[in-house]
């Protein structure tokens, strides 16, 4: 059985300190910490390994001696002294962190000294450790010069910035809400800013808001908060969370932003209004032409019909171009009031709409181009059923069609394929493929525009806003419309629209 390490004379340190130096030393050896014992003279009486390496020093050249004898700065050694005597007086534990220059260049310590009690409840000694904080030090400082930049910014960007806790809780706003609300931060921390939130946006505000906190999804809401002068401006906030490690840990906190967009809702819905004016008034007067221009061709082809024996050949001539002319702008007028008609704001329907059924439509619609070219339209698996306005599937399906009929290779006998596929976006993606004449490469976007036609006069006629009455019902449910096409080797156009 072993015996407990003891001093065969004595258990004080001074009876043998080369045996209680190798008895501290085997304990404390594996410590990067400094630990070390003052007597009440303030002088060295042990010091581990690591604290002699730090000096340069050997255990000979330390013990006995004070931090002035050691080369500590006068001032430096003044204040362990006065520390070690309140630690003797008061025989309480004194805490502190100091510069030090060693053999490896300067340092950053963090120390504490306690007292050593005697059987008598005398201190008798001061004992001491001593941890190199540099690195973490100068991670804070890194850290503070990081928040003071990033406070420097929120409180420079012209933004109402915020930051908020894991749960919500926003715990600094910049300069700019103070200004804005007219209240101070004890008024607005927490919660208390939500008292500024308009009545009518409060409860869709904090639902998004709570969303976010329980999701950690990024957060964005337009509403409107009260100014300091009681009126109310229309804001967009949005707020993203900060992620400890590599942006996949744990919510570290919140930062937002909420943006002053009053005068861009202002003059978005001022614009909106006169959208809505301007579609209103092209649409009344495309309506209303119609009438006056249905009567000069009726009336002018009865002049033809009854008094042609009395009008010489110009004068005959001259009514027929009359006739032609009026029955252009029919068609334009025709065409115009299908264009407004594509941009009215109806609702979507709540039930798909099915696709195949509107296609018929269509081509009922061009039975008499169909029967004229013998055109052959084939449709390749089955069409989906998609939320969209039936009357907008029919004038898709009509123009498209139709155009493919219209521009075809003389004499040719069309041939048209319908199919529909998923993108991986989620949307469906139609194509409508011909084998006519094609189209150059160069206007494969200006034939979506109001009245851009490639070929003029009779051979192929028409107004120029088929294909624009396309590209607007397929952006108003926010597809696209493209075409592939080679000059004599036909046309495939492709729309996409919601699935």
């Amino acid at each position: 059985m072993q015996t407990p390490l003891r001093s065969s004379t004595s258990t004080s340190p001074a009876a043998d300190p080369d045996q209680w130096r190798r008895f501290y030393e085997t304990i404390l050896a594996a410590t990067p910490d400094f630990v070390y014992v003052f007597d009440l003279d303030e002088r060295f009486t042990y010091v581990n390994r690591a604290l002699l390496d730090m000096w340069g020093k050997t255990w000979d050249e330390a013990i006995g001696r004070t931090c002035l004898e050691l080369g500590y700065e006068p001032w430096h050694a003044a204040m362990h002294g006065r520390e070690i005597r309140t630690v003797v007086a008061t025989k309480a534990p004194i805490r502190g962190e100091v510069p030090f220059t060693g053999v490896q260049g300067c340092r950053i310590y963090d120390y504490i000294f306690v007292p050593v009690f005697g059987p008598g409840g005398e201190v008798e000694a001061v004992a001491g450790t001593t941890r190199d904080i540099t690195h973490r030090k100068m991670e804070e400082e890194r850290r503070r010069e990081s928040e003071e930049r990033l406070r420097f910014m929120a409180e420079s960007m012209p933004q109402k910035i915020f930051t908020a806790s894991p749960d919500g809780q926003i715990d600094y706003f910049n300069q700019q809400w103070f200004t804005f609300a007219g209240l101070p931060f004890e008024r607005l921390r927490g919660h208390g800013w939500e008292s500024l939130l308009h009545p009518g946006d409060a409860t869709a505000f904090q639902q998004d808001w709570r969303e976010s906190i329980e999701s950690g999804r990024p957060f964005q809401c337009t509403h409107r908060i009260r100014r300091a002068d009681g009126a109310y401006r229309w804001h967009l906030s949005r707020a993203n969370a900060m992620r400890s490690g590599e942006g996949g840990g744990a919510i570290s906190m919140w930062i937002g932003s909420s943006t002053d967009i009053h005068e861009q809702k202002a003059t978005e819905q001022a614009l909106r209004q006169a959208n809505q004016d301007l579609e209103q008034f092209a649409y009344t007067a495309t309506h209303d032409l119609q009438e006056p221009l249905r009567s000069v061709m009726i009336y002018g082809e009865l002049l033809l019909r009854r008094h042609a024996d009395k009008l010489d050949g110009q004068a005959a001539q001259y009514l027929k171009f009359m006739h032609n002319g009026a029955s252009r702008m029919e068609m334009l007028v025709r065409d115009l009031l299908s264009y407004t008609r594509s941009t009215k704001l109806d609702e979507a329907p709540e039930q798909p709409e099915d696709l195949h059924g509107q296609l018929q439509v269509a081509l009922q619609n061009l039975a008499t181009s169909i029967a004229e070219s013998g055109a052959v339209i084939t449709v390749t698996g089955q069409l989906p059923a998609v939320p969209v306005m039936g009357t907008h599937l029919q004038q898709l399906f009509q123009n498209l069609i139709g155009n493919a009929i219209k521009y075809r290779h003389p004499g040719q006998q069309p041939a048209i394929t319908v199919s529909a596929s998923r993108t991986p976006e989620g949307q469906w993606c139609f194509v409508v493929e011909d084998d006519g004449i094609g189209i150059e490469s160069e206007y494969k976007e200006r034939i979506f525009g109001l009245f851009k036609r490639l070929h003029t006069g009779d051979k192929y006629s028409g107004t120029g806003i088929g294909l624009a009455i396309c590209q607007r019902i397929v952006e108003r449910y926010h597809g696209r419309i493209w075409v592939e096409s080679e000059p004599g080797e036909g046309s495939r156009f492709c729309f996409t629209l919601p699935g």
